[in-house]
């Protein structure tokens, strides 16, 4: 079934949205996440607790229904995609390319680049940010720094 992409809608978080955050991040994340430093439930929800905020995130809705979140940091000299989770049932059919190319857009109207950070064992991640335009800038031992710059 082809999703209809005028569909997809961005509503800011609520305090309520935490258990589903912590969800999509468990489904979209945790096979990366076990493989860098294993995956210990307690730990997992306690760090949630301490970096959810419902400021600055947004829930992916497509009929109704929470399929994703983004979470974006504005500075004065780049837009930062701290977190962009599509759960696993609704990706590959151009919703997390639907939302980034708007934030790639509000960079150029800006001209400010677009920065995000990716793990390194998540090379579907990094592979779909290569095919938006993004190109890896600096990396850790965990991560790699990526970007786009303003057309």
């Amino acid at each position: 079934m082809a999703v209809d992409l005028d569909r997809v809608v961005l509503r800011p978080a609520n305090d309520y949205d935490f258990w589903f955050t912590y969800e999509l991040k468990k489904a979209a994340l945790r096979e990366y996440v076990t493989q860098v430093w294993g995956w210990e439930e307690e730990f997992q929800r306690d760090f949630h607790k301490r970096e959810f905020t419902p400021d600055g995130t947004d829930i992916i809705v497509y009929d109704d229904r929470n399929i994703g979140l983004v979470r974006i940091e504005r500075e004065p000299d780049h837009i930062y995609v701290r977190h962009l989770y599509i759960h696993p049932e609704a990706q590959g059919q151009g919703i997390g390319s639907h939302i980034m190319r708007r934030i790639i857009e509000e960079g150029g109207e800006k001209h400010l680049p677009v920065r995000l950070h990716v793990l390194k064992v998540n090379r579907r991640a990094r592979g779909f940010y290569e095919k938006l335009g993004f190109v890896v800038y600096a990396e850790t031992d965990t991560h790699h720094g990526m970007h786009i710059s303003p057309c």
